[in-house]
């Protein structure tokens, strides 16, 4: 599902989710617990010539197991400036600094969840100049 608004001409605002929810059959006897599996994005521009702002944010969530979940949350933020020919730009992404990010992998037979090292908090400023 993605949803998009814009309530002026300076404000756009989305909000996208993809939600996943199943669970397995082996045999006849034997089923595995429905899991959830969920990712959220959701970002907000501010766009007055020449200035455009742009936040946004990422939740994801996978279930390991009916006790045991994995999750991370992700925020970024934007701005950038145009005057003549020069653009100035900054962007900070991975705001809460996470340094890892946990996922869930699943089959027929069992799930487990793992761990991928990220990297943190990053700022980039640029300035750019067009001819």
């Amino acid at each position: 599902m993605k949803v998009s608004w814009s309530p002026s001409r300076y404000i756009e605002a989305s909000y996208q989710s993809v939600i996943r929810y199943g669970g397995s059959v082996i045999g006849r006897d034997t089923r595995l617990s429905p899991l959830w599996s969920i990712v959220r994005e959701a970002s907000v521009s501010y766009l007055l010539f020449p200035i455009e702002l742009n936040l946004s944010a990422s939740y994801y969530h996978n279930d390991v197991n009916s006790n045991q979940s994995a999750g991370a949350f992700f925020a970024h933020v934007s701005f950038r400036l145009k005057q003549g020919g020069w653009q100035f730009e900054a962007f900070a992404m991975n705001l809460f600094n996470r340094r890892q990010y946990p996922y869930a992998e699943y089959s027929s037979l069992n799930s487990y969840t793992s761990r991928i090292n990220i990297r943190g908090r990053e700022l980039l400023i640029a300035a750019k100049y067009k001819f």
